[in-house]
């Protein structure tokens, strides 16, 4: 009896076992791969679309003396995008960078005098930047600061009863601007990033009928945009 008993459990027990090893192994990888702790070092290419929002101040003065006799400001927005370049290294969770970016953008900003009867209207139609980026790298989150200089092409025409102007330059500012990258798997990231831009120009004699008045400005352009980078690593 005791025989029958012992063989009844050993047989059970060798079944229990059987289908325990038929069953499927329990996954050993995560879910969630995060990506190389140097993910965030190395040579990288994207691009990036977004709006720009440009802004102008227009004072009519005296060419004698520069005495402001009126000032309006005028602001138009547009779209932006472009490509972007950059390198970054890192210490410990510290990333610092270059990057520099092309941009082509239609961003205006028209101005009426009406005592002087006047128009001028500012037109930023390409830009690009040079900078630094110094950020800290948390997981897969990127947040950073950076700045440089913005170089922006910038046409200004002025229409006056008795004629008109027109003139071309590149402007270099300073740059300013936050952001937030995230890195979407080992090479992929994705970012928004915020900056700003802008300066004075010397004053201009704009208009024909008032040989004694000049113009001078002050412009400024803000920009939030979202992008894609390609990280080559090391």
């Amino acid at each position: 009896m005791k025989t029958g008993i012992i063989v009844c459990c050993t047989a059970l027990f060798s079944v229990g076992a059987a289908n325990a090893a038929d069953l499927p192994a329990r996954k050993a990888e995560l879910d969630f791969v995060p990506p190389p702790a140097l993910f965030y070092e190395g040579f990288y290419v994207g691009a990036q679309a977004g709006v720009a929002g440009f802004s102008n101040r227009a004072q009519s003065a005296l060419a004698s003396n520069n005495a402001v006799l009126f000032s309006k400001t005028a602001s138009g927005n547009s779209f932006i995008g472009g490509t972007h370049a950059g390198h970054d290294w890192r210490y410990g969770s510290i990333v610092y960078g270059l990057v520099g970016d092309i941009s082509g953008t239609r961003a205006r900003a028209y101005t009426i005098d009406p005592i002087f009867s006047y128009g001028v209207q500012n037109t930023i139609d390409g830009q690009g930047s040079i900078r630094g980026r110094l950020g800290l790298n948390y997981e897969r989150a990127l947040l950073y600061v950076t700045g440089g200089l913005e170089l922006a092409h910038i046409e200004r025409s002025y229409q006056a009863p008795l004629g008109s102007m027109t003139t071309n330059w590149w402007s270099v500012t300073p740059t300013v601007g936050a952001g937030v990258e995230y890195a979407l798997d080992t090479r992929w990231s994705a970012h928004v990033e915020t900056r700003w831009f802008g300066g004075h120009t010397r004053a201009e004699a704009v208009n024909f009928a008032q040989p004694a008045l000049a113009t001078r400005h002050a412009q400024g352009e803000g920009s939030l945009t979202a992008g894609v980078s390609y990280h080559f690593g090391k």
